[in-house]
């Protein structure tokens, strides 16, 4: 995933818009929404600063 999107860039400030675009790609992809979840967590788990998990179950919601 760090290949694709370039985990190193997503710092505070563009956190929240990063992981949402990366959730609408892997949407638009066909990726489960059990896929996108766990994909999305891990992500989370390996930026610098990570968001919290009400953060993330935020842009989660409504989208998968």
């Amino acid at each position: 995933w760090n290949r694709i999107f370039h985990l190193d860039r997503i710092t505070n400030g563009n956190r929240n818009n990063e992981f949402t675009r990366v959730v609408l790609w892997m949407r638009d992809a066909g990726l489960q929404p059990t896929a996108i979840r766990e994909t999305i967590t891990e992500m989370n788990h390996r930026i610098a600063e990570p968001l919290p998990e009400h953060e993330i179950e935020s842009i989660l919601k409504g989208k998968i």
